[in-house]
This record gives C-alpha cells, sequence and structure tokens, in this order.
C-alpha cells in the first residue's frame, strides 16, 4: 500500500473526485484538472473581493471610486489583479 505524505488535499477528497472516472482522462484536456483549475480560479477571485470589500468597509468606503479589473491567465488559471 502506498503510503501518503501530509498534503494540502486529503485523501479522502482526492478519492472522492476520481470516483468513478477514468484515471487515463484526468489530465486530458476539458477534463477534471481543467475543472479544478478553473473553480480554484474562481475561488481565488471570490475570496479576493470579499477581502477587499471588507477592507472598503472597515476603511469607510475611502476606496470606492476605485476600479479593480480582474484577468484570468488561460494558460495557468492564474488570477491577476490591478486596481486602478
Amino acid at each position: 500500500m502506498m503510503e501518503y505524505h501530509h498534503m494540502a488535499i486529503e485523501k479522502e477528497l482526492l478519492d472522492q473526485l476520481l470516483a468513478e472516472r477514468d484515471p487515463n482522462e484526468v489530465f486530458a484536456k476539458d477534463s477534471l484538472l481543467e475543472d479544478l483549475k478553473k473553480a480554484l480560479s474562481k475561488r481565488i477571485l471570490i475570496a479576493e473581493l470579499d477581502q477587499r470589500i471588507e477592507k472598503e468597509r472597515a476603511d469607510g468606503g475611502a476606496n470606492r471610486g476605485r476600479r479593480l479589473r480582474f484577468t484570468t491567465a488561460k494558460h495557468t488559471g492564474r488570477a491577476c489583479g490591478d486596481s486602478r
């Protein structure tokens, strides 16, 4: 039996994600890996926006007129934000 080292994602969650999937297709285009990248990118953007909104509330809305621009790099799924 393979020994698992401490990972950020629990083994049970990985088992659940892989259940009833062909292991050969996990890394294919439009597959589980692509879905995970999209979901993680979206979650990161939402968390960052929530954090900025909370900071704005704490600052009394001092940054209300500033526009925020976000882009997502397609090949990495990373979110890049820049305030304007």
